[in-house]
């Protein structure tokens, strides 16, 4: 019985980094928009405007939030959608990962993807019997 309460606490977990994820990535979009010397591009980014790869980030970090905010419903569906936010998340971690400045923040950023990746993957029905029954 303590390992379903404690795999609840792992999904619980999942739920606040999703949204924390989301409020910072909005938070990295809308400082894109606003300040364009605050990041500096180099020829290997993907997106080469500061404002398309800002709101891409303020959508993206929106998508994040509500999947985080889906998994305390304990839905199947807003499991998957976490799952897939986090695994494009850690995709993206990857991508960017090359980057001068950006090195520790990207390991640490596919740390805690994979952390989330864990607390919805592993023992996820067990997780959902805990978490409908307490409420």
């Amino acid at each position: 019985m303590a390992e379903k309460k404690s795999m609840a606490g792992w999904v619980f977990f999942a739920a606040i980094m999703l949204i924390i994820i989301g409020v910072l990535d909005v938070i990295q979009g809308l400082i894109a928009l606003l300040d364009d010397n605050y990041y500096v591009g180099d020829s290997g980014t993907i997106v080469n405007s500061l404002t398309t790869a800002g709101w891409i980030l303020l959508i993206w970090g929106c998508v994040v939030a509500f999947a985080g905010y889906a998994l305390f419903s304990g839905a199947s569906w807003g499991r998957w959608v976490a799952i897939f936010c986090a695994s494009l998340n850690f995709l993206a971690q990857l991508g960017f990962d090359g980057r001068g400045g950006g090195l520790l923040w990207g390991l640490v950023a596919m740390t805690l993807d994979i952390i989330v990746l864990y607390a919805l993957i592993a023992r996820w029905e067990e997780s959902k019997a805990e978490l409908t029954s307490s409420y």
